[in-house]
């Protein structure tokens, strides 16, 4: 997995399996490489349907979901790759697991909420995009960010799905994150939106805003990119 990474980012070229076709992908354009940057620390299958390893975060998300399932809760999982949702749905048949995704019609995803909120399923795989308004899920109180997108808006309001009045557990938000990847820059880039959001609403003086704000992430971009 670091192999991979490692040579996207200092290549910036990998070639892509699919199926039987494999595809030279020299990422020209700064935000693909960054995309596919964040697909390697996801989830090495999404670029290689032969990758034969378990991926880092896949480990401590077993981890962490057995925990979860264990003290009899039920948790959500998020991820911005539909291939994930599919992929983590299947392994995790045996605990009735369901999933939301932007390919599902209106009618199934329905129904997946229905199983999760009402039925015997632990575990909700979905995507932030295809999950993001109007809908209420605080039968689970565990929220697993698997990888993240650039959005700040997707990142809380999938949050928020376990966020209600009607909430009484306690809410526990995991975000899996490759140590020296790009998933420490997203991080900061996304803490540093949210604290301009602060700023703009009026929920935070300028004074306070001057003091927490990181700009940090503007110098990793150019390590994690190779620029001067």
């Amino acid at each position: 997995q670091k192999e991979m990474y490692d040579h996207v980012r200092n290549e910036m070229q990998i070639m892509v399996q699919k199926g039987d076709k494999v595809i030279l992908d020299e990422s020209p354009e700064s935000i693909k490489r960054l995309l596919r940057l964040v697909q390697i620390t996801s989830n090495p299958l999404l670029l290689d349907n032969l990758y034969g390893q378990v991926s880092s975060k896949e480990k401590e998300l077993d981890k962490i979901i057995s925990l979860i399932i264990q003290r009899g809760e039920k948790v959500i999982v998020w991820s911005i790759f539909t291939d994930n949702i599919d992929y983590f749905t299947r392994k995790y048949s045996s605990h009735k697991a369901v999933k939301i995704t932007g390919k599902m019609n209106i009618d199934d995803r329905k129904a997946s909420v229905k199983k999760f909120k009402d039925g015997d399923s632990k575990i909700l795989f979905a995507t932030p995009q295809a999950a993001k308004e109007g809908l209420t899920l605080t039968v689970a109180n565990n929220v697993i960010f698997y990888d993240r997108g650039f959005s700040l808006d997707d990142y809380l309001q999938a949050q928020d799905r376990i966020h209600r009045i009607s909430q009484t557990k306690e809410c526990n938000i995991y975000n899996l994150m490759v140590e020296n990847s790009i998933d420490v820059w997203i991080d900061k880039l996304l803490q540093s939106k949210q604290n301009a959001a602060f700023l703009a609403q009026g929920d935070k003086s300028l004074s306070q805003y001057q003091i927490d704000s990181d700009y940090s992430y503007g110098e990793m971009i150019k390590d994690i990119l190779k620029t001067e």
